[in-house]
Order: C-alpha cells, then structure tokens, then sequence
C-alpha cells in the first residue's frame, strides 16, 4: 500500500499511486459498525484505459474482525499491449478462497472501457456474484455475468465487519482511468415462512418488459424475482384496463406500448 485514495465528494480515486515494483496504489479501510453474517457487496466503478500500455486495479474488499479477507471484487487491465479488461468477485482470501467470476466476460472486448456493476454476496454456505457494464443513457445491464458457488466445505463462514478500497497501478506503468462512485454493504436477512421479504426499496425503478419477457430492477434483470402464477401479457388493439395494485405504495407508473 503505498499512495493516496481521495473523495472529491462524488468518487473515490486516487491522483497519487506512491512507487513499488509490483501492484501499488492507495487504500482505506473503515468499519461497517455491526457484525455482518449473510451480506451482500456492491460496488458500482470504472475501469478505463487511455491506450494499451496502461494498467490499472480498482478493488473492494470486505473483512473480519481480524482484517481478513472475506471476500472481494474488482475491475483490473493486467497486460500492456493487450486491451482487455478483467472482472473478479472472490470469495475468501487469497490463500483459502474460490474464484466465482475470474473473466472478460462473454467476449474479450466484453468489459473494455467499463462502467458498471460488481457484486458478491453470501447466504449461508451458498456465494452469488454478478459482473455487468450499465448502459449510462438506459441503465440496463448489457454485459451481464451470473455464477454461484457452493461452499460445501462450510469453511468461509466469518461475518464481516469491515469494508476496504484499493486502487493500484503495476510497477512504473501508468495508471488506468479508475474510480469508485457507490460502495454499499447490506445485511441479508432470512424472514421467516410467515413473512414477505423486501425486493425493491423506494427510488428503485422495476421495469415489466412484455415485449422481451424480463423484469429489470434499475437495469438489472429479477426475473427469478417473478410470481410463479405471473404471466407476460400483450396489449390488444382498441382499450386496455391496466391496474396497478396497492394503489397506495406506487407513487407513479410509466407504460409505453406500440
């Protein structure tokens, strides 16, 4: 750790990197002020390079008591010459974890130039990370990358407490356009059979798409999120009745149709 991480208010980034023969750059470490078993991170961050030789780490870490690495994501160009970015969501530290995502993507150029979404999160011995760019003009997730993975060892089980920033370039190499505009740690919590968990928190903005038969949550697809009994329906010509139920938590409704 050598250099310096800033806030201009907005972003976190770094205008000094320090010097070292490897990876190097800026950190800061702060805690989440509670003990947290099954979470989720999220961390929305770009990764841009100029031209081919710049390389770059943008990194979120979550950690134990202990300054443990429970898990991470991170957004980083390795290779001068090469323009291909590579996401990671890494469960465990880097001597006793798993690798869920360790990728370009669908195709090499996939995360070039990215501005997007990281997230990891754990729910008992079951991890789930998603990797995708957001489209800056729609918010949909274009690039999206789902995987789970089964702890079967049970062995990745320490809550966190703490959340941790890194923005690193290699050796004399300079660094990548890299900065972090949200970091958000979130308590999953497991209701009971009796009780209705929340999907969506105010502000959130769902989208029933029937044309293309998806559900999106601020861009990201919830499909799974969907009523067994619910179906896609389409609009006939003439009029349609269309509710909206219940009439008093839904502030306004946007519906478009050709």
């Amino acid at each position: 750790v050598t250099g310096t991480i800033k806030s201009d208010g907005f972003l976190f980034y770094s205008d000094n990197y320090g010097t070292a023969s490897s990876w190097h750059g800026g950190a800061l470490k702060q805690s989440i002020g509670a003990s947290i078993q099954d979470f989720e991170l999220e961390v929305n961050l770009q990764q841009y390079a100029f031209n081919l030789v710049y390389l770059g780490l943008a990194e979120v870490s979550v950690l134990d008591a202990s300054n443990k690495v429970v898990a991470k994501v991170s957004m980083r160009k390795v290779y001068q010459g090469l323009e291909v970015n590579y996401g990671l969501a890494r469960a465990g530290s880097m001597l006793d974890g798993k690798d869920i995502i360790d990728s370009y993507g669908s195709v090499p150029s996939a995360w070039n130039n990215f501005k997007g979404v990281l997230k990891i999160s754990r729910i008992g011995n079951q991890w789930e990370a998603y990797i995708s760019k957001v489209d800056q003009t729609t918010g949909k997730h274009d690039t999206a990358m789902y995987r789970t993975w089964i702890d079967n060892s049970n062995t990745l089980r320490a809550p966190i407490t703490q959340v941790q920033t890194y923005l690193a370039t290699y050796a004399l190499a300079s660094p990548t356009l890299q900065n972090m505009d949200s970091i958000r740690v979130y308590r999953i919590n497991n209701p009971n059979s009796n009780q209705i968990p929340y999907i969506a928190s105010p502000g959130d903005i769902i989208t029933f798409d029937h044309k293309n038969d998806v559900i999106l949550k601020n861009g990201e697809a919830i499909t799974k999120e969907k009523s067994f009994t619910g179906e896609y329906f389409p609009l006939n010509p003439g009029q349609n009745a269309i509710v909206i139920e219940p009439e008093s938590a839904i502030d306004k409704s946007v519906i478009r149709w050709r």
